[in-house]
């Protein structure tokens, strides 16, 4: 299918014919872009290009093997299959023998959750957390969803509103521990909680998660069915523009590509740049503008920062019995008198604020006993928003020494006997320490730094609307030019599976123009 057969058109706009003409140009070889692709050359289309920025394939899915281990394999992106009830892809790898699947287990184990002070909250029966995070959670659910008009709070604020509002119902101890125990959702949505919408904290399940061992063998089998010249790597995209019955994608090094379609499936916070007239790197300059829609989806939508800090231990002297763990921070000392004595909601929360110092260590942090399901003698941490961007800066050491207080909260609490070791250079063997766990690397995600990526996923904050964000996304700018990827869905939002049926849904209505319009005027 030839987009002209006139050359009149190339030379119209300043091309010559050697310039390339394409079917359809997708924007990022991430996993939306790819299954895209996949599904177009599936179905005939033979002219397609997919043009990536960086100089690897696979967005947001990221395996690396460590420098010190080299058999040791982590996933410093995307872990898991999530909602695996309703989760296409999921379905497709148990569709493989075993040999071609990525190994997986299923997140059956409860979180376990302590203090600074090694204080167990979880299943505490003094305490019985986990029943008032479910009164929390319909709390939550009946404020906003009585009126359509109910002012959105941050889930920092509505989580203070509970406790005053229920404190002669709950006990000073569970008013003290509660806060941090509710903290959990960070870790689902990649961000603090002053800064998570109250409306949209819930966390909501179809189905069990089961963790990935290795996500990129799950990628490597979605490329595979990629033409591989299909793919132009190191080819950054500066500009999209619409013509009459085209669109030309232009590179930052000024090469241009005409195509009767074009999908865009950089993450929302990289798209977010196009609204700015600052050329940075990952800036992609629509002309004409991104319509008003868009303009205004990319107001009230945002985007999170999940990290992830993978601490490498010569062997696990430490249990392998708990899975997941979360360490919170210690509340402030007056709060259970502050929260029982302020009669107005909105001075608590002034005092509250006024009373707080702003430390790294009062953000809680989520670990991973990777010992317990892979064997590999390595915790897996969770950072959020803001933390993560200021840990992604910083030198392994200097992670160290921020982090090595919560790190030795959270080997004790895996049943290790003693602190651990800090051996970076590698001087000390196992043998001559004795069963003491011997921190010998760390591995950093880069997510907030890397210019193509910017976060992590899409994250709700206070007032923001996904759903309408949604639905200006699946619209597109026009019937040409269109977008995908994990901020594009509802269902799956936030991970692979969405981005993947994203990618779906695009080359479906690809296909479906091609059929009724082999060559659109518009």
């Amino acid at each position: 299918m030839n987009l002209h057969n006139s050359k009149n058109y190339l030379v119209d706009i300043g091309m010559t014919e050697d310039d390339c003409e394409h079917i359809v140009v997708i924007i990022g070889a991430g996993t939306a872009g790819l299954k895209l692709a996949s599904e177009l050359y599936a179905n005939g289309v033979k002219k397609c290009i997919v043009l990536e920025a960086r100089e690897r394939t696979g967005g947001r899915i990221l395996t690396v093997n460590s420098d010190v281990f080299p058999d040791r394999v982590y996933d410093l992106g995307a872990s898991w299959h999530h909602d695996t009830l309703d989760n296409g892809l999921f379905k497709e790898e148990c569709s493989l023998p075993p040999s071609e699947r990525a190994e997986y287990a299923f997140d059956d184990d409860y979180l376990t959750v302590v203090d600074m002070q090694g204080r167990k909250l979880d299943y505490n029966r003094d305490l019985h957390l986990e029943i008032l995070q479910q009164e929390l959670d319909q709390y939550i659910e009946n404020k906003y969803y009585e009126s359509i008009e109910t002012k959105d709070m941050s889930y920092y604020e509505i989580v203070m509103l509970y406790l005053h509002e229920r404190r002669n119902q709950l006990t000073d101890d569970q008013i003290r521990y509660f806060t941090q125990f509710v903290r959990n959702v960070e870790f689902w949505h990649g961000g603090d909680w002053k800064l998570l919408s109250g409306k949209h904290s819930k966390m909501c399940f179809n189905g069990r998660n089961a963790f990935v061992s290795n996500y990129n063998k799950i990628f490597s089998r979605l490329e595979q069915s990629v033409p591989r010249e299909w793919v132009k790597l190191n080819t950054e995209v500066s500009k999209i523009e619409r013509r009459p019955g085209s669109v030309v994608v232009t590179t930052s090094t000024g090469a241009r590509y005409v195509s009767k379609y074009c999908v865009v499936t950089v993450p929302q916070s990289v798209l977010e740049l196009s609204l700015s007239k600052e050329r940075v790197p990952g800036r992609i300059e629509f002309a004409p503008q991104l319509n008003k829609n868009i303009r205004d989806a990319l107001k009230v939508s945002h985007f999170g920062s999940l990290g992830k800090i993978i601490f490498e231990f010569e062997e696990a002297t430490w249990s392998n019995e708990l899975w997941t763990l979360m360490v919170v921070p210690e509340t402030m000392n007056d709060f259970v008198n502050v929260v029982r004595s302020e009669p107005d909601f909105q001075a608590l929360l002034s005092r509250l604020n006024a009373e707080e110092g702003v430390s790294l260590i009062e953000h809680p942090s989520l670990f991973l006993n990777l010992a317990s399901k892979t064997g590999t003698p390595s915790l897996m941490c969770f950072t959020q928003q803001p933390l993560t961007e200021y840990i992604e800066g910083l030198h392994p050491a200097k992670i160290v020494e921020l982090m090595k207080p919560v790190l030795n909260r959270a080997l004790a609490a895996l049943g290790s006997s003693s602190e651990c070791i800090v051996d970076l250079e590698n001087q000390i063997s196992s043998s001559s320490a004795g069963g003491t766990p011997i921190l010998k690397n760390v591995i950093v995600s880069n997510w907030t730094k890397d210019s193509y990526s910017l976060g992590s996923y899409s994250f709700s904050r206070t007032n923001d609307d996904p759903l309408t964000a949604v639905l200006a996304f699946i619209d597109g700018q026009d019937m040409r030019i269109k977008f995908a990827g994990e901020h594009t869905v509802m269902d799956g939002n936030g991970c692979v599976y969405g981005a993947w049926e994203s990618g779906k849904r695009e080359a479906n209505y690809i296909l479906k123009q091609l059929k009724n319009k082999p060559c659109p005027n518009h």
